[in-house]
Formats: structure tokens, sequence, C-alpha cells
């Protein structure tokens, strides 16, 4: 089954979900409840509001059929997805790499205004979704920035400009906090207040296996002179397929370098991910498109690699803080 959606935030997503799947909606006060009609299957979707900045859904179902997910929610906020069973895929548009999540896997993801899919090919899934702004991350960490990764840390204070993408294995200790969140025995303030130390719990967890593989990283042994220049010469392939880019696997192969001595190489060249790299030379691309006055938005944005007009309204804005229409304006009304 598929089920198409656009939604500025949640509230209006689950709201959406409930009309185009013909699911059951429950809602109370910071709650969400999301019944799967028996047509589909059985399982439902719980959706908690924590805290300002600091959301929770927990999604279990077990579906007739693969369930196919497909459209974009603009908002900014950095998500944590852990899966405890089944297996689903990702696609983000303009971005050929899958972000495949199994049972064990982690994936945090900072991804502003992409239009995706989001797709069960099991038909089974039992999926724990943390979802915070920037701004919560940066309350929680409390004057700690210094010790999480450089992106995520340009993350947390607003300024990171691109897209954010890392699956990782879970640790024993994260799978059994997920475990313990998608079984809490308790009901009501208790409830909220259970899920919400879970929730921080399951988060320092995260930030800790993060902070050992950047502590691990920060001693590799120094890039080859060849190594170097080849990842230039992934630089310059980006660089000039920014409308059609090839996966992480092709671009690879095509500089002659394995996928983990390229991804490990640019960050240190570049100090980004090919992703991140990617979304800001597209952004920038787009600004001088733009202000050259002789294109319009949708030519830029198909430029540029994005088939959706909304997704790259949304990414635009969140780079330069203004829609590309303003800048189009701005630049003609000048002349």
């Amino acid at each position: 089954m598929k089920v198409n959606f656009s939604a500025r935030d949640l509230d209006e997503l689950f709201a959406g979900f409930g009309q185009n799947a013909g699911a059951i909606v429950y809602s109370a006060q910071n709650e969400y409840v999301i019944e799967l009609p028996q047509q589909i299957g059985k399982g439902r979707t719980q959706h908690l509001k924590l805290r300002s900045g600091l959301e929770l859904t927990l999604s279990s179902y077990e579906c007739q059929e693969p369930m196919l997910f497909q459209g974009n929610l603009d908002c900014t906020l950095l998500v944590l997805r852990l899966c405890v069973s089944g297996y689903a895929r990702r696609q983000l548009q303009g971005i050929k790499e899958e972000c495949n999540l199994s049972k064990g896997m982690s994936h945090l993801s900072f991804e502003p205004g992409l239009e995706g899919s989001f797709e069960c090919p099991d038909k089974k899934i039992g999926l724990c979704e943390i979802r915070m702004t920037p701004d919560a991350l940066k309350t929680l960490i409390d004057g700690q920035l210094e010790q999480i990764p450089p992106e995520l840390r340009q993350v947390a204070l607003g300024n990171y400009q691109g897209v954010y993408l890392q699956t990782r294995k879970m640790t024993r200790l994260m799978q059994t906090a997920a475990e313990q969140i998608f079984n809490c025995p308790y009901q009501g303030l208790t409830k909220r207040l259970y899920l919400e130390s879970k929730v921080i719990e399951l988060i320092a967890f995260y930030l800790h296996q993060l902070s050992e593989e950047t502590t691990a990283s920060d001693s590799l042994p120094l890039l080859r002179r060849y190594d170097i220049e080849r990842i230039h010469q992934a630089k310059e392939i980006l660089l000039n397929n920014l409308e059609n880019p090839p996966s992480l696997y092709e671009l690879a192969r095509q500089v002659g370098l394995n996928e983990f001595k390229l991804k490990r190489g640019f960050r240190q060249v570049f100090d980004t991910t090919v992703f991140g790299y990617l979304h800001q030379q597209r952004m920038e691309r787009a600004w001088k498109l733009l202000n050259s006055g002789m294109f319009s938005v949708t030519d830029v944005a198909g430029a540029v690699g994005y088939a959706s007009l909304s997704s790259f309204n949304a990414a635009f804005k969140c780079r330069f803080g203004i829609n590309p229409s303003v800048c189009k304006y701005e630049r003609h009304s000048s002349n």
C-alpha cells in the first residue's frame, strides 16, 4: 500500500495519515495514537510530546502487504531512528544512497525540506524515533558541545547547512533502552516522565558511541598523496554532476577508492561528509543561478537536482534564510 503525504509538522502528518490510509486516530494532551484498519493489518503508531523540542514516536506494524510512505515533511528536526524489529528502507530525493534500517541498527538524520520515501518491504516493523530541535539538543548537551563531532555540533548551534546522515549498529545499552521504551509499564504522568528519562538516556548512549568513534578517528594515519588526489577528484565529479550525482558506491569506483576510505578521507580533507558537501554546493549553485536573473525558480531547482519544488524551497530557505523567489526578486529589483 502506498501513502502520499506533505505536511508542515507531525500533527498535520498524523491527521493526513489517518485520512489517506483510513487509519483510526486517537488524540489526547501531548499524545497521538494511530491504529491501522483491519484491511491493512494490525499495529499502531504512538506519538508523544515529551518536552519542548523533544518528541517520541513508536511504531509497531504487521501489515497485509508492504507499506510505502512517500512525500515530504517540512520541518528542521534532528531524528534518531532505532529499529527493534523488521526492516525498512528510506530514500531521499536527490541522494542515491538508500538509508536501510534493520533490527539492531540506528539512523541519525538532519534533512530539512527533503522529499523522500519510507518503505517497509517485510510487512513488519518495530521502530523507535526520537525527534528533537537543534536547540533541544544544545540544551541537553549543556555547554559541552566540544565533546560531539563537528558537524553535529553545527546542527545543534543552528549553523549546519546541508544534509546530515549517519547509520550505525546500536550498542547493547542502546538496544536495552529502546526495548524498555517499547515496553513501558506505566500510564499518565508516570509514563511521560519514564519515557522522557529513557529517551534522554538513549541519546546519551548514542552520543557516547559517536564520541568514541571520533576519538578513534583522530588517531587515524595521515592520508597518502594518492588518496588525497583521488578525494579531490571525487569532489570535482560531484561539482560537475550536481543535477544527477553518482551514488557513493559509483563515486568510489570512479576514483579508485573503497567506500570506507572515500568517506573517511573526504571528512579529513574537507571537514564534511560527501552528502554534506553535495548539498552545500547545490545550494551555492542555486544562489548564483537565481542571482543571475536569467532562470526561474523551477529551472534552478531542476538544475541542482530537485524534482520537487517544495523540497527545493525548504532546503534553500534553511540554507539562506529566505525563499528562492525572494532572492530572484531582490536581484531583479536592484537592477
